[in-house]
């Protein structure tokens, strides 16, 4: 854990702050690869399987989502992202933290990952929402004179 804390992106960005941690256009070193490996370990060692932990993971950025702190979100989105790659809940994590980061388009991205992925039909409809809530964000940010176009994100 330690490792990934010193570790930044050319721009300075901490890579633990960035979904899936910048792969695959951030290739990872030796050294962070050996520590993802030990991490997965541990706590699969604690919780069982992958899937269990990355859920417990996820459930744990959620709370610190809710407290607004999106560093801490998304490192623990990524730390679930690791232990289990086809979790729906980090995707749709990612989405809400850049969102609220204001990049909206990868956000978009993230969220339809996630409805992809959702097999939950309990938590459809707040997915289903917070992806239509980017797409207005998306359509409040085009300009009026492209009236098609918002149409279409609002739609």
């Amino acid at each position: 854990m330690l490792l990934l804390a010193g570790c930044a992106t050319p721009s300075g960005e901490r890579i633990d702050n960035i979904p899936m941690y910048g792969q695959p256009e951030i290739p990872r070193s030796e050294v962070l690869k050996k520590a993802d490996e030990d991490f997965i370990n541990q706590a699969v060692a604690g919780l069982g399987s992958r899937e269990v932990a990355s859920r417990a993971w996820a459930t744990e950025a959620d709370k610190y989502m809710a407290e607004g702190n999106l560093d801490f979100a998304m490192r623990r989105y990524n730390q679930s992202w690791l232990l289990n790659p086809l979790n729906y809940q980090t995707y749709w994590g990612f989405g809400r933290v850049m969102l609220e980061r204001g990049k909206v388009d990868e956000a978009i991205d993230h969220l339809e990952k996630a409805k992809q992925l959702s097999d939950d039909q309990y938590q459809k409809v707040a997915l289903l929402a917070d992806t239509a809530t980017a797409y207005s964000v998306k359509a409040d940010r085009t300009p009026v004179e492209h009236s098609a176009e918002r149409a279409r994100y609002f739609e």
